[in-house]
C-alpha cells in the first residue's frame, strides 16, 4: 500500500514528460507545381497500364434498320480490335455482318487510304433487304459496297431512317 503513491506519482511523472516531449505542429504541405506534373503523370500511366485492354464487350448498343426486324451491333475486342455483328431478330440468327478484311481492303482500295481491318471505325451501316449491299459510312464519308464480291462506291449520303418503331422508345407519361 505505502508502493502506490509512489507508482501513482512515476505515471504522472512520466505522463507529463510525454506530453512535454510532443513536437511542435509541422506546417502544411504544399508540393511545387513539378512534384504535382509528376504524380498525375505517373498516374496517368499506371491507369494505361492497368486498365488498357481490360474491358471487353462493354455492352450491346443495337442499330435498328428499317422494320424492326434486323439489327447490328459493334463489338470492342482486345486491344481495341472491333467487329461488327448482324441480327436477324426474325430468324433468330446472329453472326459477322461482313468479312472485315475483305470490306477494308475493298474501302481502301476505293478511297485510296490505308484501313485497318481491325479498326474500321464505322458510324452507320444500313443493310439491303436482300443483304447484298451495305451502305456504310466511316470518317463522314457514305459507301456503298456489294457484299458478293467487296466493291465500294461513294455515295452522295447515308439516308435517314424516320420510321418510328413501337416500343424502342420511352415516351414519357408527363
Amino acid at each position: 500500500m505505502k508502493y502506490t503513491r509512489y507508482i501513482y506519482l512515476l505515471i504522472l511523472l512520466l505522463a507529463g514528460q510525454a506530453l512535454y516531449a510532443q513536437p511542435a505542429a509541422l506546417p502544411p504541405y504544399q508540393p511545387t507545381r513539378s512534384e504535382e506534373m509528376a504524380r498525375y503523370k505517373q498516374t496517368l500511366l499506371l491507369d494505361s497500364i492497368m486498365s488498357k485492354g481490360t474491358v471487353f464487350k462493354p455492352g450491346i448498343r443495337p442499330n435498328w434498320q428499317q422494320g424492326g426486324n434486323i439489327c447490328w451491333y459493334r463489338n470492342l475486342l482486345y486491344d481495341s480490335v472491333q467487329e461488327y455483328i448482324y441480327v436477324n431478330v426474325k430468324q433468330a440468327r446472329r453472326q459477322l455482318a461482313f468479312d472485315h478484311t475483305r470490306l477494308a481492303q475493298a474501302l481502301q482500295k476505293a478511297s485510296g487510304q490505308p484501313v485497318d481491318p481491325a479498326r474500321l471505325n464505322i458510324t452507320s451501316l444500313r443493310f439491303t433487304e436482300d443483304n447484298k449491299l451495305v451502305l456504310v459510312e466511316r470518317a463522314g464519308v457514305c459507301w456503298l459496297c456489294r457484299l458478293d464480291n467487296y466493291q465500294c462506291i461513294q455515295n452522295a449520303s447515308f439516308p435517314t431512317d424516320t420510321t418510328h418503331y413501337t416500343g424502342l422508345y420511352h415516351t414519357p407519361s408527363r
